[in-house]
């Protein structure tokens, strides 16, 4: 093969030279005759190869968790709203779910409202969009604090404070806590609802010390003295006092965890009820109890009271 002819100021040794087919070539390369067809030689700069710079895929700062803001919080007036964000790398699954107010003095909550956003950083900011192709924006603003713009729940610059630093689960990923907790058919039926409301529309502050102001010992105690007084009196009349003061009880009870106060959080409600009650002991007469060990006893007792209550003996089944 014959030797190109290459120009004397060429720096051949920072050049490598690879023989080509001639089309391969731009015009004027230098060219060689190789088994009876004309070849280019191509030079090729010398590659200096080296690794990228890493650019990490995760900002300096996560802010996976679940958030509420003021009025959540009951530090604000305005409605109330949660946020649950996951996030991995640059980008961000978010659920803005607008909270019942039930923590008010109405026992009407507002429906619970739920936007599900999307959104990638951008510029120091999660740009979000909905399905509807409505658009805001997500933005950290302190160690535990974000802040949001969304047009359609009329948030402008709303800060989030962080109330659990944790994944949301939703949808598929419940399933692995669904099995856990449900044996049966029905049971994971029960459990999957209960799940997906506590993981979607936790109670907010507010929800929960309403609640524990509701159902404080100064509050239910007297219902509960009310009723001790007059059940164990011989007269009929005393007794039915008794039963009064006890189904006052049931009545203020079902206005703080009434149904339609707690849309789609009746069960977390009526848990934290639960655990409020149980939290507290109190003194009766001389025996001390759980004030929610106090509401099981005297239902039973009532409920065992009334047949003899107010009743002729003609009311009676006759027995034989």
């Amino acid at each position: 093969m014959a030797k190109p002819d290459f120009p004397a100021d060429d720096p051949r040794p920072d050049w490598k030279y690879e023989t080509k087919p001639f089309h391969y070539g731009r015009p004027g390369d230098a060219s060689v005759a190789w088994r009876g067809q004309r070849h280019g030689v191509v030079r090729v700069a010398r590659a200096d190869r080296r690794l990228a710079e890493p650019t990490p895929e995760a900002p300096a700062q996560t802010i996976t968790g679940r958030y509420q803001n003021a009025a959540a919080a009951g530090h604000g007036a305005g409605p109330a709203f949660l946020l649950h964000v996951n996030q991995a790398g640059k980008h961000i699954e978010a659920l803005l779910v607008r909270a019942s107010d039930s923590s008010q003095s109405s026992d009407t909550g507002a429906p619970i409202a739920e936007h599900r956003l999307g959104g990638d950083l951008h510029g120091g900011r999660f740009i979000l969009c909905d399905a509807d192709g409505n658009s805001g924006a997500l933005q950290a603003s302190g160690p535990s604090t974000v802040t949001v713009d969304y047009a359609p729940a009329l948030l402008i610059d709303e800060p989030f404070t962080m109330r659990e630093q944790r994944p949301t689960f939703l949808d598929e990923a419940l399933e692995p806590l669904v099995e856990l907790c449900g044996d049966g058919p029905i049971d994971a039926q029960a459990a999957r609802q209960t799940l997906e409301e506590t993981e979607r529309t936790p109670l907010t502050d507010a929800q929960m010390a309403f609640i524990a102001d509701a159902l404080a010992a100064n509050k239910v105690l007297p219902f509960v003295a009310r009723y001790h007084q007059h059940a164990s009196s011989m007269r009929s009349a005393e007794r039915a006092f008794a039963v009064f003061a006890a189904d006052a009880l049931e009545q203020y009870l079902a206005s703080v965890v009434a149904d339609r106060r707690w849309p789609r959080q009746l069960a977390a409600g009526r848990e934290y009820a639960r655990a409020t009650l149980a939290r507290q002991k109190v003194t009766v007469g001389h025996s001390l109890k759980s004030l929610w060990q106090w509401i099981e006893d005297l239902t039973v007792e009532s409920l065992g009271a009334i047949p003899s209550i107010g009743l002729s003996p003609g009311a009676h089944p006759l027995t034989t």
